[in-house]
């Protein structure tokens, strides 16, 4: 079996990591906005990426290499509202039982897939997960990987993780997954990593595709999402992610086209999520997400993690963990 796990901003939301609709909220707030900026942000409550995207569209039409005012003071907000979130999740409690036991841990359940996959930029995972906690697993990994990249500066205190300590550089040259080492493959980037011009490597707005395109690390970070869910017997784990990035989507619809792929999806919505982008329609009917990906569903939660690995959740977390073929006691 081919265990992969795709994590979305409805994982760290577990945490206290915000979704799309509270980055508006907290952006109205910013010091870095002028109030033209708030104008144009308010007109897309539902989703402050749709502003992005806007600003990101003039950039690209003006020619110029250089960040427009407006786009660069909303990226300086981002990246202040990303330092304090991960500031927050530095001191988080990580797991959910008192005490901590290994078997029902979330630690070790994350443990057991081959390849993780997230759609993060925060360090959640790098704060209390990559932290050691992989070579102690007992699934035969001895450490963990953030394929592509490399250690580029020291940030933080030496008594935090290693992958939370560093900045991380984009190498630009083929990798390869090696077996031995769990991978974090972050799809959109992070933020605590940088391009080869020192420019901050995060994708966000509503031109993905493109700027993915720019960079070969994330473009391969995408090859390999879409080659790893491919495989025969692939058990895709979903935690957290909205079906909203058309690039995700298009890989998994590749994938259940192949009859290889199996889905289980960790969301509070359940299966409708997978119906969302149809939510108010006069004349209800299925999206193209829902069509093709419903009869690879073969699990269900709608549970929050904190329920699911905390002191009552054994039911709900025996069915995750018989997806992944894993049995609890």
């Amino acid at each position: 079996m081919n265990r992969a796990l795709l994590i979305g901003a409805g994982f760290s939301y577990n945490w206290g990591g915000p979704l799309a609709s509270d980055l508006f909220s907290r952006l109205l707030g910013s010091p870095e906005l002028t109030d033209g900026d708030l104008i144009l942000l308010r007109k897309y409550p539902q989703n402050f990426e749709d502003t992005l995207a806007v600003l990101q569209m003039e950039f690209m039409k003006s020619g110029k290499t250089s960040l427009t005012p407006q786009l660069e003071r909303m990226q300086n907000a981002l990246k202040r509202i990303f330092d304090e979130l991960n500031a927050d999740f530095s001191t988080a409690t990580f797991e959910f039982q008192k005490p901590i036991f290994r078997e029902y841990s979330l630690s070790q359940f994350l443990a057991y897939f081959n390849t993780i996959f997230s759609l993060n930029q925060d360090l959640l995972l790098e704060y209390h997960y990559l932290n050691g906690n992989v070579e102690l697993s007992g699934q035969g990994w001895s450490g963990w990987v953030l394929p592509g990249m490399k250690r580029a500066r020291e940030v933080a205190s030496p008594l935090v993780s290693e992958a939370a300590r560093y900045m991380w550089a984009a190498e630009d040259v083929p990798y390869k997954l090696d077996g031995k080492v769990q991978p974090l493959i972050k799809l959109h980037g992070s933020s605590n990593w940088i391009d080869a011009k020192n420019n901050s490597l995060m994708i966000m707005g509503g031109y993905k595709d493109r700027a993915i395109a720019a960079h070969s690390v994330l473009k391969q970070h995408l090859e390999t999402f879409r080659s790893e869910i491919s495989k025969p017997n692939t058990h895709l784990m979903i935690i957290g992610y909205g079906f909203n990035d058309n690039h995700i989507n298009n890989a998994l619809f590749d994938a259940a086209k192949t009859g290889n792929l199996k889905l289980f999806i960790v969301d509070p919505a359940g299966i409708a999520v997978l119906n969302r982008q149809n939510q108010g329609a006069a004349i209800p009917a299925k999206s193209q997400t829902a069509q093709i990906l419903e009869p690879c569903v073969f699990g269900l939660s709608n549970r929050a993690l904190s329920f699911t690995f905390g002191s009552n959740g054994k039911p709900e977390l025996r069915q995750l963990m018989s997806f992944i073929g894993k049995q609890i006691t």
